[in-house]
């Protein structure tokens, strides 16, 4: 407790938290702050495949129990769910499992965000996971508080130029060619699920957090972790070549929030949320369900910084027409995202020219949340940005490397058959 504000340890302290899309870049970043840095009772991890441990950082399946191995101690339980799917694809023995421990927040983070798929595998994808997570938590007697993670680009519906609000747009039926991509418009659609089960009567306290553009860590795990993988968008264009000025809007920009910055803002506002107001009657007329940006609002990367052609890596790869078709939306505007709400109730300094009546709710202490001082501390944008290019050249070479030797093995194997 800071004063009379409590802390985002203190808030989250002895919860039992119900975390989708634990295997990603954003989830992944999140189960290692909520069980290295906090204090959560358990933390259950629903991740795709028969074997889901595999899939997870390495410094988490060291906390892990799969099923109902070893749950007296574990702080990470991960069972094989399939959020697509109602009731998880779980079998009786991990449903059981999963009853047993009664989560009481939920954190679904889990997306499909492959940007050019069809509108309706998207659709089918990104709503669906929607609905099966918020049935779930509506009909649940232990949750009491459920968190939506979704993007700001949902918002791309909006003009050149104009900032996009801490609210819901209601874009779900907006032209595609309005939309930045299809990942985008099922996400809307999403947020709209998520409210439609908000405004019913439950006791839950609903939330969705919107993240604009997540890119490698400043620091946690490690400097740039992310860029091995080309998580981010920001690695697609730092593999790219090198773009004519035809291609984009002078204007735009990527509204970049590092991923372990992301990680402290989504689990400051998880707690904001499990701290809000429930309700056991239906929601008053105009009511909405709340909404935050994830957003660094006043740090933001430009084509004359990442476009230039020393933060390429070595030997670009995604092609100007790729990154045409890909990015087009993006690259044709510049949308700024408020993030007045949030920092607000997070405690982090207001932007200029821009107030909120709202108090803060939780303390940050021990958690950086800012992106500005972040960039202070790494040295600048473009050191960033040269540290990321320098890990995706030694994640390439590592790549070939193995390759050449799975072919040379291959190869040895041809001959030693022969003799």
């Amino acid at each position: 407790m800071i004063g009379s504000i409590p802390t985002l340890a203190a808030v989250l302290h002895d919860e039992t938290i119900l975390v989708t899309g634990g295997a990603g870049f954003v989830g992944s970043s999140v189960l290692l702050r909520l069980l290295q840095s906090l204090s959560p009772k358990r933390v259950v991890a629903l991740v795709r495949g028969v074997d889901p441990i595999s899939r997870l950082h390495p410094s988490l399946k060291l906390l892990t129990a799969a099923g109902t191995a070893g749950l007296s101690s574990a702080r990470l339980v991960v069972l094989p769910g399939d959020v697509s799917q109602v009731g998880f694809g779980l079998n009786k023995e991990y449903t059981k499992t999963l009853d047993d421990l009664r989560p009481t927040i939920v954190l679904h983070c889990a997306a499909d965000i492959k940007f050019t798929r069809p509108l309706a595998e998207a659709f089918s994808a990104n709503t669906r996971m929607a609905y099966v997570m918020a049935e779930y938590s509506a009909r649940t007697p232990s949750v009491v508080t459920h968190v939506h993670v979704s993007t700001c680009y949902d918002t791309y519906v909006l003009p050149d130029g104009e900032t996009a609000a801490e609210e819901l747009h209601f874009s779900n039926n907006v032209p595609l060619v309005e939309h930045a991509n299809t990942y985008a418009q099922s996400k809307a659609a999403a947020e709209g699920i998520v409210d439609s089960f908000a405004r019913v009567g439950t006791t839950v306290s609903w939330s969705v957090i919107r993240l604009s553009t997540i890119t490698p860590a400043f620091q946690s795990p490690s400097p740039v972790w992310g860029a091995a993988s080309l998580s981010s968008p920001i690695c697609s264009v730092l593999a790219a070549e090198v773009l004519p000025a035809s291609s984009y809007n002078t204007a735009m920009f990527l509204d970049c929030v590092p991923v372990d910055l992301c990680a402290n803002q989504i689990l400051g506002l998880l707690a904001v949320a499990h701290r809000g107001e429930r309700h056991s009657i239906s929601r008053p007329s105009g009511w909405t369900v709340p909404v935050y940006h994830v957003a660094s609002t006043d740090i933001v990367l430009g084509p004359s910084l990442w476009n230039l052609p020393h933060v390429k890596i070595d030997r670009p790869y995604v092609s100007v027409t790729v990154m045409e078709h890909t990015y087009r939306a993006i690259l044709s505007k510049a949308i700024y995202f408020d993030s007045t709400r949030t920092r607000a109730v997070l405690g982090m300094p207001a932007l200029v020219g821009r107030s909120s009546s709202l108090d803060q709710v939780v303390s940050m202490d021990g958690f950086d949340v800012s992106v500005a001082v972040g960039f202070q501390r790494f040295g600048g944008e473009d050191k960033y940005l040269c540290t990321m290019r320098d890990a995706m050249n030694e994640a390439i070479a590592k790549k070939a490397k193995a390759r050449q030797a799975a072919k040379a093995a291959v190869a040895q194997k041809e001959v030693l058959a022969k003799i």
